[in-house]
């Protein structure tokens, strides 16, 4: 498994930031996150572990694609009744992430989310061009009057 979902370091890690900033203008991101649920057959053992929080029985997926989608890193062991947080607080992406960023109060990181939210769909409403690279002002201070 390790020669074909391999999680990006050194230089590969910096053309997959370059990746995602060049498609989606967010900087530093090196993968896009998230979980899902695989329906399985009932298992023979600890049955009630198994049935996620829809009723079904599954494992807990949790994958992570590159800028090219390219799967980097993917876990498929947690039983269907395990938290989506849990998953991921105890995988190893988790622990690999650095722990110098910044800490929101969860008021100030609820409006800022909403605020991303409206930007994204302000446009898309009015049908808006997306703006080209070259639209973008690089130094906004120095372009104030």
């Amino acid at each position: 498994m390790k020669r074909f979902i391999v999680w990006p370091s050194g230089e590969e890690r910096n053309r997959v930031r370059s990746g995602f900033f060049t498609s989606t203008g967010f900087p530093h991101v090196v993968g896009c996150a998230d979980r899902t649920h695989i329906c399985i057959q009932s298992p023979s053992v600890d049955e009630p572990a198994y049935i996620n929080r829809k009723g079904y029985r599954s494992l807990n997926t949790q994958a992570v694609c590159n800028h090219e989608g390219f799967f980097t890193s993917v876990n498929a062991s947690w039983r269907g009744s395990c938290n989506d947080a849990h998953v991921f607080r105890t995988s190893g992406l988790c622990n690999s992430l650095p722990r110098d960023n910044i800490r929101l109060s969860p008021v100030k990181a609820c409006r800022i989310a909403t605020a991303c939210a409206i930007l994204h769909n302000v446009p898309v409403l009015f049908n808006m061009p997306e703006v080209e690279e070259g639209d973008i002002i690089p130094n906004i201070e120095n372009n104030v009057n």
